[in-house]
C-alpha cells in the first residue's frame, strides 16, 4: 500500500495539472480565441481590447485567483464534521485525504505546496508565487 505522503503527492499532482494548470492555460489563451462560441462574447472582446501591458498585469493575478478557488473547494472536505469527503480508494482500504493531511487547503499555495512543486505552467513561465500574497504592481 502507498504511504500517506505518496497518496497526497499524487493527488496534488493531479489537482495541479488537471485543475490549476489547465485553467491557467485556458484563461491565458482566452484573448487569442479567433472564433468564440458565441458570435459576440463580451468577455473575450474585453480581453482583446486590453493593451499587451494591461493584459500581462491582469494575468499576474490569475494564479492567485485560481489558488484561492482551490483553497475554498478543498476546505469543504477538510472539516471533520463535513459530510463531504475526498477518499482515496484501493482494493484493500479507503483513505480520507483530510485525515492524512495537516489541512488540505493549506497543501495548495504555500511556498512548498502542490502548486509550487508541481505546476508546469508557472514553472515554465517563471511566475511561481512564493506564498499566497498579492503581487505589488506599483513598480
Amino acid at each position: 500500500m502507498k504511504t500517506h505522503e505518496k497518496i497526497l503527492e499524487e493527488f496534488g499532482k493531479i489537482l495541479t495539472k488537471e485543475s490549476f494548470d489547465s485553467s491557467l492555460l485556458k484563461i491565458e489563451n482566452l484573448r487569442s480565441i479567433k472564433n468564440p462560441l458565441l458570435d459576440y462574447d463580451p468577455h473575450i472582446k474585453y480581453l482583446q481590447s486590453l493593451s499587451k501591458e494591461d493584459y500581462e498585469k491582469l494575468l499576474v493575478f490569475v494564479p492567485y485567483i485560481l489558488m484561492i478557488q482551490l483553497i475554498g473547494v478543498l476546505s469543504i472536505f477538510q472539516d471533520e464534521e463535513s459530510q463531504y469527503k475526498l477518499i482515496y480508494n484501493t482494493d484493500d482500504s479507503n483513505v480520507d485525504l483530510s485525515l492524512i493531511s495537516d489541512g488540505l487547503s493549506a497543501e495548495v499555495a504555500t511556498e512548498y505546496g502542490w502548486i509550487s512543486q508541481f505546476s508546469k505552467v508557472l514553472a515554465d513561465n517563471q511566475r511561481v508565487p512564493p506564498l499566497l500574497a498579492m503581487p505589488n504592481l506599483e513598480a
